[in-house]
């Protein structure tokens, strides 16, 4: 016998596939084809030990049940996991670690500018990493970008 023609072996296929898609292609947009994908596993595991008979019918029928068993059980975890996001004052990217040279004088008071890549970004003092939120810094200082947000470079002194 063919692979194929094994029914439990043949769920186990769909459930991949189904995963594949939902991951690959869908992104983790929808939920429906993880929960279908778990259900046709664990259909396929209680044909394998022999507690549901190998026919389509009742593999229906246990798919259909499993879906929505692991609908209700899985639905608020997998939501609240596709909904973490990070902050966004602090996005990952590959502005962060540029060293430039200030263009004019910075200070918590009196923020500058840095054109980089065609945007004129807003240059302010990064005093979150060493506390030092009266510093001031010298045009010509070279500095490093720690982080950013949207049009704003935190920047501190390169020692």
């Amino acid at each position: 016998m063919s692979a194929f023609t094994e029914l439990p072996v043949l769920l186990t296929i769909i459930g991949i596939v189904l995963l594949i898609v939902e991951f690959a292609v869908l992104g983790f947009s929808t939920l429906f084809l993880v929960f279908v994908a778990c259900a046709c596993f664990g259909t396929a595991i209680l044909q394998l030990v022999g507690l549901l008979p190998e026919n389509l019918l009742w593999s229906t029928i246990s798919v259909g049940i499993q879906t929505a068993v692991f609908g209700i059980l899985l639905w608020k975890p997998l939501r609240k996991l596709q909904n973490i996001q990070q902050a966004e004052d602090d996005q990952p990217n590959d502005i962060n670690g540029i060293e430039f040279r200030l263009s004019s004088n910075l200070s918590p008071a009196t923020p500058s500018q840095h054109n980089y890549s065609g945007i004129s970004w807003v240059v302010e003092l990064d005093g979150e990493l060493d506390g030092e939120q009266n510093q001031e810094l010298t045009q010509g200082t070279l500095v490093k970008v720690s982080r950013s947000s949207v049009g704003k470079l935190f920047v501190k002194p390169v020692k």
